[in-house]
């Protein structure tokens, strides 16, 4: 009989704690912080700006990325910038080499007076195969290289949008008991709250 006397005042308590805690906890406590000081930590500190880094990143690639402080990105950026723009230089430079070939080749049928060292390998029709080949791969490239200044400015974008977001691992699960009154029952249960620091 006793056990079961103790077991009941300490729920009693545990829900009176509980009720306790609700009522502090939904009341307004004033600021103890004076607004003044509040206003001129504001001033102090500028805020991180996505507009910025969209600009900057519009006008040289990779500074979107240096300005939000992901300086690892920046090089990765360049690296395939130039190897788009390497593929995209040597495909066009070739391209360029077999048309100045076949124009010459289509202005004098007869006789060929100028260097063709492609003379006794290739045809004409099979200089315009290679030679659109050499065309279609510096369409890739260039399409490539627009691709990747987009993405790197919308990448800028997002990480200044992201850049106050907290990503710590530090994750706390509260459970306590709570009590919900309505306006016919009330109701008991527990109370989980996970905060995200």
């Amino acid at each position: 009989m006793n056990k079961k006397i103790i077991f009941r005042l300490i729920i009693l308590m545990g829900l009176f704690c509980n009720l306790y805690n609700n009522n502090v906890a939904g009341q307004v406590i004033a600021d103890s912080l004076p607004k003044k000081n509040l206003e001129t930590k504001k001033l102090q500190t500028q805020p991180h700006s996505p507009k910025k880094a969209t600009m900057f990143s519009a006008v040289l690639p990779g500074a979107g990325q240096i300005y939000n402080k992901k300086y690892w990105k920046a090089p990765i950026i360049y690296a395939i910038g130039g190897g788009l723009g390497y593929l995209a230089y040597t495909n066009y430079k070739t391209y360029d080499g077999y048309r100045d070939i076949i124009v010459k080749r289509t202005a004098t049928p007869d006789s060929i007076p100028f260097d063709d060292i492609y003379a006794d390998k290739y045809s004409t029709d099979n200089l315009l195969v290679i030679q659109n080949g050499f065309r279609t791969n510096f369409e890739y490239a260039s399409v490539g290289l627009f691709l990747i200044y987009v993405l790197q400015i919308v990448d800028a974008t997002v990480d200044a949008h992201l850049f106050y977001f907290d990503i710590s691992d530090d994750l706390s699960l509260n459970i306590k008991p709570s009590i919900w009154p309505s306006r016919t029952q009330t109701y008991s249960g527990i109370n989980l709250t996970l905060n995200l620091k």
